[in-house]
């Protein structure tokens, strides 16, 4: 399948590699084969870490914030709870006074 970004960037994927962005699946069961699929919310540096977690189970070391929200507009459960629970640690490593200014950050 074909799937267009929000920055104009079109990528080629396996359907196996996004069969669990429920929103992507749903997508292409109501389009043709040959039409590119549009992500109006997810830019192609994010999609190409989303697709780094499908085939490798890796979660990007930096914007993971990005990813959680592309992950949670694609309804991609996995990768979202993945993503929750490395923010959740990363704050829990932080002094307390610093984590309300993150978490304030994180909620703007």
């Amino acid at each position: 399948m074909k799937i267009r970004t929000s920055d104009g960037m079109i990528f080629t994927v396996e359907d196996h590699l996004v069969e669990h962005c429920k929103v992507i699946r749903m997508i292409h069961e109501d389009v043709f084969d040959d039409e590119i699929i549009p992500l109006s919310n997810v830019d192609s540096a994010t999609f190409i870490c989303i697709l780094n977690y499908a085939m490798h189970g890796k979660l990007p070391s930096d914007e993971l914030l990005r990813f959680a929200y592309a992950c949670n507009y694609l309804d991609y459960s996995d990768a979202m709870d993945a993503a929750c629970k490395k923010i959740a640690e990363d704050l829990g490593q932080l002094p307390e006074w610093k984590k309300m200014s993150v978490m304030k950050q994180l909620f703007e």
